[in-house]
């Protein structure tokens, strides 16, 4: 009888799907698993109680944290993972590409933007760029700036109207003295005339962040921040899709195209 007290207590967290301490649902990638473990013992805390008051609070350990499910976070290009800590429910949001964390129930507004807190190290150590994420932020601020504006003046104007844009599109870049054809994927969140930028070009090259804005009809102005110290500015100009034109803190000639239509 003991023997069988026992196995059905082993078995029960097979049985009901439940992931044990440490452990990593079958679904579930390991290697990403692991990821969000140590981000687990980076961001969160766990409290200790007694008689409902907390006595202690201590750095999570990543040993003790079970990964249950990791989603897209459907808003952003972030993930959320489902964990179980010291047996309490917890989740850890988080952004490959900004190493923006956050740990907890839920860091997306009201509005659906993805308010991370926090850089993670262990995301910049794996190439995130933490400014992408406060250019967003700030592109963001001046949206709801700009509709708190327009709703003193008509409140009964909607959203749609004046909604901000964020889009991916395709981008080839040639970039005198470093390749003739850089094929890569541009991000952008733009407000009016004013917009950032996230460029992803191939992973040797690394993603560039920016900014630009409408000076007229159709043209304008663009700045951006690459890896390895580079710079680059220039001019451009949209319609069926977009192109420019410009130079790096070298003197070196770069122009690009920017497809909208696929």
């Amino acid at each position: 009888m003991r023997f069988l007290q026992l196995l059905s207590i082993a078995l029960a967290p097979a049985l009901c799907g439940c992931v044990t301490m440490g452990g990593v649902a079958e679904h579930v990638d390991p290697v990403e698993a692991q990821l969000i473990k140590r981000l687990s013992s980076e961001l969160c805390k766990v409290n200790f109680t007694y008689q409902g008051e907390i006595i202690k609070t201590e750095t999570v350990r990543a040993a003790f944290v079970g990964v249950s499910d990791i989603l897209d976070t459907g808003v952003d290009e972030g993930r959320v993972a489902s964990l179980i800590i010291k047996g309490n429910a917890q989740k850890v949001t988080y952004n490959p590409h900004t190493a923006m964390a956050y740990c907890g129930s839920s860091p997306t507004s009201s509005d659906g933007f993805v308010y991370y807190d926090r850089v993670s190290q262990t995301l910049v150590d794996q190439g995130g760029d933490p400014e992408i994420y406060f250019r967003r932020v700030k592109v963001h601020e001046a949206y709801l700036a700009d509709e708190d504006a327009r709703k003193l003046k008509d409140p009964k104007q909607s959203l749609q109207k004046t909604r901000m844009i964020d889009a991916t599109f395709p981008i080839h870049v040639k970039w005198e003295g470093i390749a003739e054809a850089l094929v890569g994927s541009i991000r952008e969140v733009r407000v009016g005339s004013k917009g950032a930028m996230a460029i992803e070009l191939p992973e040797s090259f690394g993603i560039c962040t920016g900014e630009y804005v409408y000076t007229g009809h159709n043209i304008g102005t663009w700045k951006v921040t690459c890896p390895n110290h580079l710079k680059a500015s220039g001019t451009f100009q949209s319609g069926k899709g977009a192109h420019g034109e410009g130079s790096d803190n070298f003197g070196r000639k770069i122009t690009y195209t920017i497809d909208t239509e696929g």
